[in-house]
């Protein structure tokens, strides 16, 4: 016999796996606790909430799936290098919340910070002893919604990183083909042309040192903490770069004519030739004479090294001088972005150096015969302590 057809609505009608709600996952949370009352409580209160799952203490913390962990002082001390391992691994925060006596929170913190201070700065708050459930469940929910926040950034910033290198290789080739194609366009040009195919080279070659800026502002700005600074060559920083400079730009004359000693050592990082390359660059692309000159001076002192940048341009005017290094002024109606001069005045003060803008008059050597033109920027750096 033959069977019914199923109409559409009671083919719908039929519960479907797929159509079905699926329960939110349990965010894990870990108890390292060596008091069984304390653990007791915790892992009772962790079982009546859906959103957490409990996980056991006897799992590897190097290891182990938890976003949270609560721990008292005796497991603190005791899972201590895994803890550091763990979160020191970790792209965001991963938080600890410390299970402390209410009449003892000044002596542990007094402890950690002086004794184990490491330790100190791993640890995201204090619970205080007697749990209080409803201040548990408080700063559970903060420090997992701090993590969710630092989660998101992370993944924002590695999506931004991955952007900038591909745009910045990207764009580096393709003006490196223009540039070679507009070289071979310049043996075919008349004279009259000439002048166009140096601003279009001009250009290319400024689009180049611009990608090169981003990258050294990004690993800038996404440095964790304070620099790595350590004791460089500031003579091997200056020519190095000032080659460079002078084939980037051989229509200018970029010198140094008395080059500081080798022996000299200022406390930066290899990103200190970031510096002069922005500085000289800047010099020679805001430069309205004929002939650019560039020269740079070197003095030193007990503790700090001054080196000086002058230029024959037209200067640069007093009111612009306040807001020259803010992100994204350029100035002077430039055609260029600012942020070359804004990464030299954070790296400068990431030094623990200063930079500033001096009058021409006031430099004892000026590449120009007329004192009043020029721009000046003065780079002060402090002296790496000698070794013992």
């Amino acid at each position: 016999m033959p069977q019914p057809e199923e109409t559409g609505n009671e083919a719908h009608a039929q519960p479907s796996e797929s159509s079905e709600e699926r329960a939110p996952e349990r965010t894990p949370v870990l108890t390292l606790v060596s008091s069984p009352g304390n653990r007791r409580v915790l892992e009772d209160w962790l079982a009546d909430h859906e959103a957490y799952r409990h996980v056991s203490r006897d799992a590897d913390v190097r290891t182990a799936d938890f976003e949270c962990c609560l721990l008292d002082k005796e497991m603190l001390f005791e899972h201590r290098a895994g803890l550091l391992e763990r979160q020191a691994s970790e792209g965001s925060i991963l938080p600890y919340l410390l299970l402390v006596p209410e009449a003892s929170h000044g002596e542990m913190r007094t402890q950690l910070e002086t004794e184990y201070p490491d330790l100190w700065a791993a640890i995201d708050g204090l619970i205080d002893m007697p749990i209080s459930k409803d201040r548990l469940a408080e700063r559970i929910a903060t420090v997992l919604r701090l993590r969710g926040q630092s989660v998101a950034v992370n993944q924002q910033r590695e999506q931004l990183d991955v952007l900038n290198r591909v745009l910045r290789h990207d764009i580096r080739n393709d003006v490196h083909v223009i540039l070679a194609w507009t070289e071979n366009l310049g043996e075919m040009v008349s004279p009259d042309g000439q002048e166009s195919i140096e601003k279009i080279l001009r250009a290319g070659n400024h689009v180049v040192e611009l990608t090169t800026s981003a990258h050294d502002i990004a690993e800038m700005i996404h440095g964790e903490g304070s620099p790595d600074l350590s004791a460089v060559s500031l003579e091997r920083i200056l020519t190095d770069e000032l080659e460079k400079r002078q084939e980037t730009h051989p229509g200018a004359d970029i010198s140094m004519p008395d080059p500081p000693s080798p022996e000299t050592r200022v406390r930066a990082n290899e990103m200190l030739s970031s510096v002069f390359r922005n500085l000289v660059n800047n010099a020679v692309q805001h430069n309205d004479s004929t002939e650019p000159a560039v020269t740079v001076t070197v003095e030193e002192y007990d503790d700090r090294v001054s080196v000086v940048v002058a230029d024959n341009g037209p200067g640069i005017p007093d009111e612009h001088q306040d807001r020259l290094f803010s992100e994204g002024k350029a100035g002077m109606d430039s055609e260029g972005t600012g942020m070359g001069l804004f990464l030299v005045d954070r790296l400068v003060e990431s030094y623990g150096g200063e930079i500033r803008i001096e009058d021409p008059e006031a430099t004892a050597e000026s590449p120009d015969a007329d004192a009043d033109r020029g721009a000046v920027f003065v780079v002060e750096l402090p002296m790496a302590p000698e070794r013992g």
